[in-house]
């Protein structure tokens, strides 16, 4: 495999490693002020200790991706296979190997 490209499992489509993360980043951020207004909709920063709503919803973002990170390793610890939502997880962390 070329250094430095990302094949998707799904389609044909290849994009270079800071394109995948580009892409990452703007999907990350999208979803921060979604969660932020949500949280400012329903003036939850009280039940967070007074925190600001783009604080909490970035620790909220970071508990979705530990989790996934947790059960990924979960999966590998029992010799399960990988959901294909965490290959993507790999990509990121440059762990993937063609093994499955």
């Amino acid at each position: 495999m070329e250094k430095g490209i990302i094949i998707l499992q799904k389609g044909e489509y290849k994009m270079t490693g800071r394109e995948y993360y580009l892409k990452t980043c703007e999907k990350r951020e999208k979803v921060i002020k979604e969660l932020a207004e949500v949280i400012n909709r329903n003036s939850l920063e009280g039940v967070g200790g007074d925190t600001p709503d783009y604080i909490l919803a970035e620790y909220l973002y970071s508990c979705l991706e530990n989790f996934g990170k947790c059960t990924l390793l979960r999966d590998q610890h029992y010799g399960k296979k990988m959901a294909e939502g965490y290959i993507d997880y790999l990509h990121r962390q440059d762990r993937f190997s063609e093994k499955k």
